[in-house]
């Protein structure tokens, strides 16, 4: 067991909570209570790798093109076979950008591409003026590609996190960011812009990508581009982007157009004089949650807020000024939500001939901000060395260290492991947890919650990988404490997450690739 002070630095707080809509099975988070934080690596073999460090040396002033360097380091923390997701990290800087940054072109393929800023303000990824290979408005090009090819559903834990991307003025074929994930993958901490005067750009943020999503896009704010946000699917798909705390401000065609996709949008800020959101094709899902739409200065625009074509809508609390009505229902005039403050297209389908006409009303459930400790208090795990890593962890667990950090790699557990009631937060880059004998013979938790010190306590970005197993779930809350997991990919055919007896138990962004969830 190795202990290594990480050091992770906390600057501002904002607050948001946990939407639940029972209606339609799901837990959607919607404005999860998170810190906006300036983040801090140190150099951790097999753990990150620092962008403008050798042989990479990506430029942090500006003058010199860093695309190449970004790509070489992107395709370097992916290397095969090593099957450990590596960040590549940005520290605070200006990184001029003069050519697309594709990172992936392969059918299927674009896994474990995590990017991550040193602070969302910080770090600035900007196009310059008039940059040649963003000129072509009728096939734009993105500053930053997470996939470009025919199709992919293997984009596992993506991330962008704490970027300002700038496109330069007259740049009409620039797309600011085209993001690619499935089942984990987010997008968080972001500022989209383009500075031309007139807003000229492309597309702020791309999620076209086919067979794109699950994933969340949370706390991006999109100055101009015609359109803010683009999700256009050549063909009918399932998987849904959740969008939480969204601002989107002058856009010169749409704030956000979907064509085939479904979506949920918790928290929308729109100052807009064109349409907030087009649905342009009558196989989408929409449920917006929470949104102020308004025109800049109180203009009047002539027409809707919302243009919907057939696709099923859901809207709650959903008002607007400036726009001569809320929505178009492909043709049909909708002035306002109703008395209740909700509104839908089309019928309600119900297993049982009493269940409600509208989706259940419950309480939003907040998830509570949980302060890191002192960077040198972690007790950093390595497990490398280790076949069997039950006794490691248990030490840890129980040592009285509030915060625990897993190194990326496998950790073997071969009988259910017990958290203390010291432990605050368990967290890692996705490091994976695997069975060993004879808990793979035995049903039960992995891992189990007992009393605890504290009032909640937080699992972040640990990766379940026990495809061979249908008896095990991934932990058993006992205790007196909430317990809020986060950033949880269980790649498995059990159960996730295992209720709570005492209290509650809330996932955030957790995908289950197989079998069920209990509740």
């Amino acid at each position: 067991m190795l202990t290594i002070p990480l050091i992770r630095k906390r600057i501002g707080i904002h607050t948001a909570k946990i939407s639940l809509l029972a209606g339609i099975a799901c837990l959607l988070a919607a404005q999860v209570a998170q810190a906006r934080e300036e983040i801090i690596y140190p150099q951790l073999d097999g753990f990150v790798i620092d962008v403008t460090s050798p042989p990479f040396n990506a430029d942090p002033t500006g003058q010199v093109d860093s695309s190449e360097a970004i790509l070489a380091a992107s395709l370097h923390a992916r290397t095969w076979p090593r099957r450990v997701p590596m960040f590549v990290y940005f520290p605070n800087g200006t990184y001029r950008i003069e050519q697309p940054v594709v990172l992936e072109t392969r059918t299927p393929g674009g896994q474990y591409i995590m990017m991550q800023g040193q602070s969302r303000d910080g770090v600035v990824l900007y196009v310059p003026d008039n940059t040649p290979a963003f000129q072509n408005a009728s096939a734009p090009r993105p500053m930053i590609s997470y996939f470009d090819g025919d199709w992919t559903n293997n984009g596992f834990l993506n991330t962008f996190e704490n970027f300002t991307i700038e496109i330069g003025a007259g740049n009409p074929g620039a797309i600011g960011v085209r993001f690619q994930g499935n089942n984990v993958a987010r997008m968080s901490n972001v500022i989209i812009r383009s500075l031309d005067p007139d807003g000229v750009g492309a597309v702020g943020l791309d999620l076209s990508s086919s067979i794109s999503a699950p994933g969340v896009v949370e706390n991006v704010i999109i100055e101009g581009f015609d359109l803010g946000i683009k999700m256009d699917n050549t063909i009918t798909s399932v998987y849904s982007w959740v969008l939480r705390d969204i601002e989107i401000y002058g856009q010169r065609v749409a704030g956000i157009r979907a064509h085939r996709k479904p979506v949920t949008i918790h928290g929308l800020t729109s100052v807009n004089s064109v349409p907030v959101f087009q649905g342009v094709f009558r196989d989408g899902n929409v449920v917006i949650f929470h949104a102020d739409l308004s025109t800049p200065d109180g203009v009047a625009v002539d027409g809707p807020a919302i243009v919907g074509r057939g696709d099923f809508f859901y809207l709650r609390n959903v008002v607007q000024t400036g726009y001569e009505y809320l929505f178009d229902d492909n043709g049909t005039r909708v002035e306002a939500t109703n008395a209740n403050g909700s509104f839908r297209t089309g019928p309600v389908y119900k297993v049982w001939e009493d269940s409600p006409e509208d989706f259940l009303y419950l309480d939003e459930v907040e998830f509570p901000v949980i302060p890191w400790t002192a960077p040198e208090e972690w007790l950093v795990l390595e497990p490398a060395g280790v076949s069997d890593h039950t006794e490691m962890l248990r030490e840890a667990f129980n040592s009285g260290a509030e915060t625990i950090f897993l190194k990326p790699g496998v950790f073997v557990v071969s009988e259910t492991v017990r958290i203390g009631p010291s432990v605050k937060r368990i967290a890692s880059n996705y490091a994976q947890i695997q069975l060993g004998f004879p808990l793979t013979s035995a049903p039960g938790p992995v891992f189990e919650l007992g009393v605890s010190d504290h009032p909640a306590v937080i699992i972040e970005q640990v990766w379940g990988n026990w495809q061979q197993n249908i008896s095990n779930y991934f932990i058993h809350n006992r205790s007196n404490a909430d317990l809020y997991l986060r950033d949880i990919f269980l790649d498995f055919r059990g159960r996730v997450p295992q209720r709570s007896i005492h209290r509650q138990a809330v996932c955030f962004q957790c995908a289950q690739r197989t079998g069920r969830t209990a509740v």
